[in-house]
Protein backbone atom coordinates (compact mmCIF):
# COMPACT_ATOMS: atom_id res chain seq x y z
CA UNK A 1 0.00 0.00 0.00
CA UNK A 2 1.17 3.47 -0.74
CA UNK A 3 0.06 6.97 0.06
CA UNK A 4 -1.86 8.59 -2.80
CA UNK A 5 0.15 10.91 -4.95
CA UNK A 6 -1.16 14.45 -5.23
CA UNK A 7 0.07 14.40 -8.84
CA UNK A 8 -2.81 12.09 -9.76
CA UNK A 9 -5.63 13.70 -7.82
CA UNK A 10 -7.13 17.19 -7.92
CA UNK A 11 -7.16 18.97 -4.54
CA UNK A 12 -10.96 18.73 -4.41
CA UNK A 13 -10.65 14.93 -4.35
CA UNK A 14 -7.50 14.47 -2.29
CA UNK A 15 -9.05 16.68 0.42
CA UNK A 16 -11.72 14.05 1.19
CA UNK A 17 -9.12 11.39 1.99
CA UNK A 18 -8.25 10.63 5.59
CA UNK A 19 -4.75 11.89 6.48
CA UNK A 20 -3.77 8.25 7.08
CA UNK A 21 -5.38 6.89 3.89
CA UNK A 22 -3.47 4.36 1.83
CA UNK A 23 -4.25 3.38 -1.74
CA UNK A 24 -3.06 0.11 -3.23
CA UNK A 25 -0.69 0.43 -6.16
CA UNK A 26 -2.94 -2.18 -7.85
CA UNK A 27 -5.65 0.47 -8.28
CA UNK A 28 -5.20 2.83 -11.21
CA UNK A 29 -5.17 6.60 -10.57
CA UNK A 30 -8.22 6.87 -12.83
CA UNK A 31 -10.15 4.36 -10.68
CA UNK A 32 -9.14 6.19 -7.51
CA UNK A 33 -10.26 9.51 -8.99
CA UNK A 34 -13.56 7.93 -10.10
CA UNK A 35 -14.20 6.47 -6.64
CA UNK A 36 -13.33 9.69 -4.84
CA UNK A 37 -15.52 11.65 -7.27
CA UNK A 38 -18.42 9.29 -6.48
CA UNK A 39 -17.83 9.69 -2.72
CA UNK A 40 -17.60 13.46 -3.12
CA UNK A 41 -20.93 13.47 -4.98
CA UNK A 42 -22.41 11.53 -2.04
CA UNK A 43 -21.30 14.31 0.25
CA UNK A 44 -18.67 12.29 2.13
CA UNK A 45 -16.86 15.41 3.30
CA UNK A 46 -19.98 17.46 3.96
CA UNK A 47 -20.70 18.80 7.41
CA UNK A 48 -23.93 17.42 8.85
CA UNK A 49 -26.59 20.05 9.53
CA UNK A 50 -27.35 20.47 13.24
CA UNK A 51 -30.85 18.97 12.93
CA UNK A 52 -29.28 15.73 11.64
CA UNK A 53 -27.18 15.25 14.77
CA UNK A 54 -30.04 15.22 17.26
CA UNK A 55 -30.94 12.14 19.30
CA UNK A 56 -33.11 9.67 17.36
CA UNK A 57 -32.92 11.70 14.12
CA UNK A 58 -32.83 8.57 11.99
CA UNK A 59 -35.79 6.98 13.76
CA UNK A 60 -37.77 10.20 13.35
CA UNK A 61 -36.99 10.04 9.63
CA UNK A 62 -38.11 6.41 9.40
CA UNK A 63 -41.26 6.92 11.45
CA UNK A 64 -42.31 9.54 8.92
CA UNK A 65 -42.66 6.85 6.23
CA UNK A 66 -44.20 4.03 8.32
CA UNK A 67 -47.88 3.75 9.20
CA UNK A 68 -49.26 0.77 11.18
CA UNK A 69 -51.94 -1.14 9.28
CA UNK A 70 -52.57 -4.15 11.52
CA UNK A 71 -51.34 -5.11 14.99
CA UNK A 72 -51.93 -8.48 16.63
CA UNK A 73 -49.95 -10.66 19.05
CA UNK A 74 -46.68 -11.55 17.38
CA UNK A 75 -47.50 -9.78 14.11
CA UNK A 76 -47.30 -6.23 12.82
CA UNK A 77 -48.19 -4.97 9.35
CA UNK A 78 -47.20 -1.47 8.24
CA UNK A 79 -47.44 0.64 5.13
CA UNK A 80 -44.18 2.16 3.92
CA UNK A 81 -44.58 5.22 1.72
CA UNK A 82 -41.47 5.75 -0.37
CA UNK A 83 -40.25 9.33 0.04
CA UNK A 84 -37.13 11.12 -1.21
CA UNK A 85 -35.68 11.18 2.33
CA UNK A 86 -35.14 7.40 2.26
CA UNK A 87 -33.67 7.19 -1.24
CA UNK A 88 -29.98 6.72 -1.94
CA UNK A 89 -27.69 8.24 -4.56
CA UNK A 90 -29.18 5.89 -7.19
CA UNK A 91 -32.75 6.95 -6.26
CA UNK A 92 -33.65 3.54 -4.83
CA UNK A 93 -34.61 2.89 -1.21
CA UNK A 94 -31.42 3.20 0.84
CA UNK A 95 -30.19 -0.08 2.37
CA UNK A 96 -29.67 1.66 5.71
CA UNK A 97 -33.29 2.82 5.63
CA UNK A 98 -34.39 -0.74 4.87
CA UNK A 99 -32.35 -2.03 7.83
CA UNK A 100 -33.66 0.68 10.18
CA UNK A 101 -37.25 -0.05 9.12
CA UNK A 102 -36.69 -3.79 9.64
CA UNK A 103 -35.26 -3.09 13.10
CA UNK A 104 -38.16 -0.82 14.07
CA UNK A 105 -40.73 -3.35 12.87
CA UNK A 106 -38.95 -6.20 14.67
CA UNK A 107 -38.98 -4.31 17.95
CA UNK A 108 -42.61 -3.25 17.44
CA UNK A 109 -43.54 -6.87 16.75
CA UNK A 110 -41.70 -8.07 19.87
CA UNK A 111 -43.51 -5.41 21.90
CA UNK A 112 -46.82 -7.13 21.08
CA UNK A 113 -45.73 -10.23 23.06
CA UNK A 114 -43.20 -8.91 25.61
CA UNK A 115 -44.35 -7.18 28.76
CA UNK A 116 -43.90 -3.39 28.74
CA UNK A 117 -41.60 -3.48 31.75
CA UNK A 118 -39.14 -5.75 29.88
CA UNK A 119 -36.29 -4.32 27.82
CA UNK A 120 -36.38 -5.20 24.12
CA UNK A 121 -33.52 -5.01 21.65
CA UNK A 122 -32.71 -6.56 18.30
CA UNK A 123 -29.80 -8.92 18.92
CA UNK A 124 -29.19 -9.92 15.31
CA UNK A 125 -30.49 -8.88 11.92
CA UNK A 126 -29.71 -10.24 8.48
CA UNK A 127 -30.95 -8.73 5.22
CA UNK A 128 -30.40 -9.93 1.66
CA UNK A 129 -30.89 -7.19 -0.90
CA UNK A 130 -32.17 -8.77 -4.10
CA UNK A 131 -32.76 -5.61 -6.13
CA UNK A 132 -33.50 -1.92 -5.71
CA UNK A 133 -36.96 -0.42 -5.89
CA UNK A 134 -37.89 1.28 -9.13
CA UNK A 135 -36.44 4.74 -9.55
CA UNK A 136 -39.93 6.17 -10.06
CA UNK A 137 -41.19 4.68 -6.79
CA UNK A 138 -41.62 7.97 -4.87
CA UNK A 139 -45.08 7.97 -3.38
CA UNK A 140 -45.51 4.21 -3.85
CA UNK A 141 -46.80 2.32 -0.84
CA UNK A 142 -45.23 -0.98 0.19
CA UNK A 143 -46.88 -3.36 2.68
CA UNK A 144 -44.41 -4.72 5.25
CA UNK A 145 -45.03 -7.74 7.49
CA UNK A 146 -43.24 -8.69 10.69
CA UNK A 147 -43.73 -11.90 12.64
CA UNK A 148 -42.34 -12.53 16.09
CA UNK A 149 -40.45 -15.63 17.12
CA UNK A 150 -40.36 -14.34 20.69
CA UNK A 151 -42.27 -16.47 23.20
CA UNK A 152 -45.01 -14.72 25.14
CA UNK A 153 -43.58 -13.36 28.44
Amino acid sequence: MAKPSSDHLPDSLSNILSPTATISSDVSPESVAGLLGFLSDLGVSAILPDHCTTKDFYYNLISGVLKPLRIEPGRVTCLLTVRPAVLNFFRTVHGGAVAAIAEAMSIACARTVVAENKEVFLGEQSISYLSGAQTNSIGYVVILYANSMVPRI
